[in-house]
């Protein structure tokens, strides 16, 4: 019964994507959009799904928040969007929309019912990865952000190299392993 009460107020939403006006339309320069968008998001696709309404039928991308840039939304926050061209939505086919699960897209256009009704301008930007967008987007929009940490950030800002504290651990489990053996052969010997 929520599933079906979920579906349909995204089938209302996406009615509502559908029908909001051309003023919407923020296709244009990368950095005007950038501008015009009342929402950026880059974000994780985790699934699709497709919503049937008025005869139409629509595959809407489900996206984790990794970054809020502009607008409505958090990190972590699990929300919806579909690609659209000047408040059109771009009809996907499952497959294609499919074909984004996993990846971390920048997403930016405007909200209309709870579903972000996202500029089809990053998917033809061929020249600019998706990271190269996001990167970008925080240029034009005068953000800072500090890269999340992982194993490889030291080594990768020039700190202290992985590889040698790696070697090192090996050397120190060695070292007990032989110990543990030479004592091992003490007492039963």
């Amino acid at each position: 019964m929520r599933r079906l009460a979920f579906v349909l107020v995204l089938a209302v939403s996406a009615l509502l994507v559908l029908g909001s006006s051309a003023s919407a339309c923020v296709e244009g320069p990368f950095d005007q959009v950038v501008h015009d968008s009342g929402v950026i998001w880059w974000a994780k696709v985790v699934g699709v799904q497709r919503v049937h309404a008025s005869g139409l039928t629509l595959v809407i991308l489900n996206v984790q928040i990794d970054d809020v840039l502009k607008g409505p939304g958090s990190a972590g926050d699990l929300r919806s969007a579909l690609f659209e061209s000047c408040g059109e939505p771009i009809p996907l086919k499952r497959s294609t929309a499919e074909h984004y699960v996993g990846q971390t897209l920048l997403f930016m256009g405007r909200m209309s019912g709870g579903i972000l009704g996202a500029s089809s301008l990053v998917l033809t930007l061929e020249e600019l990865s998706a990271a190269e967008q996001y990167q970008r987007a925080l240029t034009d929009l005068g953000l800072q952000r500090t890269p999340s940490p992982s194993p490889l950030a030291a080594s990768e800002a020039g700190g202290f190299p992985l590889r040698v504290i790696v070697l090192a651990a090996l050397v120190v489990l060695i070292v007990v392993g032989a110990f543990v053996v030479a004592r091992r052969r003490r007492t039963t010997g």
